[in-house]
C-alpha cells in the first residue's frame, strides 16, 4: 500500500510567516476583482488593520459598527474569544477605533448588502465557514501574484508587525538588544546576569519606559492575555522591518490618527 503524500513544511513553503503592507495592497486590489469584490477587499483591509484572527473575522456583525456623523470616531468591537481556566472559555469585547479610510469602506459594504446581519457574509447571507475565507485569501494571493500561497494568520500577523513597526520608527536609536533586555527585566522572573545587569543599567531610563509602553500599547491593540506573544511580535520587527526601509509613508490603510 502507498504511503499517504508527505505535506510540506510550513518553512518550504514560504519565506515568511506575514506579508508587507505593499502586498496587503496588492491583495485588497486584487480582491476587487473577485466574485464578490467589495465584500472581499474590505474583509482583507479589516482583517489587516485590526489583526483580526479567522474566526474574529467570520464573527463580526453590522451591531459590533458604531459610525457617528458627529465628533466621536467611528469604532468597531471585538470578541475575542480568551480562555479562562482549563474548561472555560469566554469572549472578551474589545473596542477599536476605525480609521477615515475604513470608515469609508465600510459604508460601501452595507450600500451593496443592505439587511444583513453579518459584516462580511457567504453568498447565501450566512456566516463564512473557515474554509470560505481561507479560499478568498489565497485566491486573492495568486491573483495579486505572490509568489508563494498564502492564509488568513498571515494577514493578521501583517497588521500586528505593521502596527509595532509604526510605533518602533518613532524611536530609531531603540535596537532589540534593548527591547529583548526590557523585557528580561519587568517581564519574566529570569535573573540578568553581570553583562545584562550593567547593560540595562546604561539605558536611559525614558528609553526603557517607551519600550515598555510600546509592548503594553501591542499588547492591549491584539487582545492577548500574555506578554510572552506580545513580545515576540515585537521583537520579530527589527527582522522583518530592519532600517523601517519597508514601512510606507503614506499607506492606503492608515491606522487612526491616535496610533502614533
Amino acid at each position: 500500500m502507498p504511503n499517504p503524500p508527505h505535506k510540506p513544511l510550513n518553512k518550504d513553503r514560504r519565506p515568511r510567516n506575514f506579508l508587507y503592507p505593499d502586498e496587503i495592497k496588492a491583495l485588497v486590489e486584487a480582491a476587487r476583482t473577485s466574485r464578490n469584490p467589495v465584500r472581499d477587499s474590505v474583509l482583507i483591509a479589516i482583517a489587516f488593520g485590526h489583526a483580526l484572527q479567522p474566526v474574529e473575522i467570520a464573527s463580526l456583525q453590522w451591531q459590533h459598527i458604531h459610525m457617528t456623523e458627529k465628533v466621536a470616531p467611528a469604532t468597531l468591537t471585538i470578541y475575542r474569544n480568551r480562555r479562562r481556566g482549563v474548561y472555560r472559555q469566554e469572549l472578551i469585547p474589545d473596542i477599536h477605533i476605525l480609521s477615515f479610510a475604513e470608515v469609508k469602506l465600510l459604508r460601501q459594504l452595507g450600500q451593496d448588502y443592505k439587511g444583513a446581519t453579518i459584516l462580511f457574509p457567504s453568498e447565501r447571507r450566512h456566516r463564512l465557514s473557515p474554509r470560505s475565507l481561507h479560499h478568498i485569501i489565497e485566491r486573492a494571493g495568486v491573483k495579486a501574484g505572490l509568489e508563494f500561497p498564502i492564509h488568513p494568520y498571515m494577514v493578521r500577523t501583517a497588521g500586528i508587525l505593521y502596527r509595532a513597526a509604526l510605533l518602533l520608527s518613532q524611536m530609531p536609536e531603540v535596537t532589540k538588544r534593548q527591547c529583548h533586555l526590557t523585557w528580561l527585566k519587568y517581564g519574566t522572573f529570569t535573573s540578568l546576569s553581570a553583562q545584562e545587569q550593567q547593560e540595562f543599567e546604561s539605558l536611559d531610563p525614558s528609553v526603557v519606559e517607551a519600550i515598555w509602553t510600546t509592548i503594553d500599547r501591542m499588547r492591549e491593540f491584539i487582545g492577548l492575555n500574555s506578554y510572552n506573544h506580545t513580545v515576540k511580535y515585537v521583537l520579530q520587527v527589527f527582522t522583518a522591518y530592519p532600517n523601517y526601509e519597508r514601512l510606507p509613508a503614506n499607506f492606503c490603510l492608515p491606522p487612526p490618527s491616535d496610533w502614533v
